[in-house]
């Protein structure tokens, strides 16, 4: 009884925590550092785990209700996941995503787009100082991180994408498609870069996943 009621107020408080900060996200004059919304998340996935955890050892019966367990779990962190990209991505002003609808569509594929592979990346190495590069180093690596959870979702979630030509195929139309709208409601910067890195994380991502000793891992945790 101890076990479930400890599970439950383990998923109880990941849920008040998850809505909690999508209120905050959402709320126009609210405004939440990165380093704290990472917390968060981090707080938010210990909590999951440790649920179902408990949940999985001592209160599942066989191998299918342990596998629906961790399955329950993987869905709720890959809900929360997307919406905090979609905000990322769409709605963060913190990151840049104000809408520049103000200066019309020629100012705007003038000032806030690029076509051309590697050019904002040359760019900006080109301009890397000691006073720049904390800013220059975390934009690269943010690009190519924002969507490598994919890489555990996607085959988790969706067995039929679990193929490397699905899985690139998908997470090549996913950047370009966020990029576009971008592009269409002028919010943000359409770059061609973006989708280079979200995409090259992401598939990258998805290699070190097939290897034989992290898909071991992967399946005694019941998620493959």
């Amino acid at each position: 009884m101890l076990k479930k009621t400890l599970s439950f107020t383990f998923y109880a408080a990941f849920l008040a925590l998850v809505s909690t900060h999508l209120f905050v996200e959402i709320h126009p004059r609210a405004v939440v550092p990165a380093g704290v919304k990472l917390m968060i998340a981090a707080l938010a996935v210990a909590l999951i785990f440790a649920a179902t955890a408990i949940k999985v050892k001592y209160l599942s019966n066989g191998d299918d209700e342990k596998r629906a367990s961790v399955r329950l779990a993987l869905w709720l962190l890959f809900v929360y996941y997307l919406i905090n990209v979609i905000v990322l991505l769409f709605f963060d002003a913190g990151f840049g995503r104000t809408t520049e609808v103000t200066m019309g569509y020629r100012r705007y594929f003038q000032t806030s787009t690029n076509f051309i592979p590697f050019k904002g990346i040359i760019d900006d190495l080109k301009y890397f100082t000691r006073f720049n590069r904390g800013y220059m180093i975390g934009m690269i690596a943010g690009n190519l991180a924002v969507f490598m959870p994919m890489a555990l979702f996607v085959p988790a979630l969706f067995k039929r994408m679990d193929s490397f030509p699905r899985f690139a195929l998908l997470m090549v139309a996913i950047p370009v498609a966020v990029e576009g709208l971008q592009f269409l409601t002028m919010t943000g910067h359409c770059d061609i870069d973006d989708v280079i890195l979200n995409s090259s994380g992401a598939i990258l991502a998805y290699l070190v996943m097939r290897s034989k000793v992290v898909r071991g891992v992967l399946s005694k945790m019941y998620i493959l």
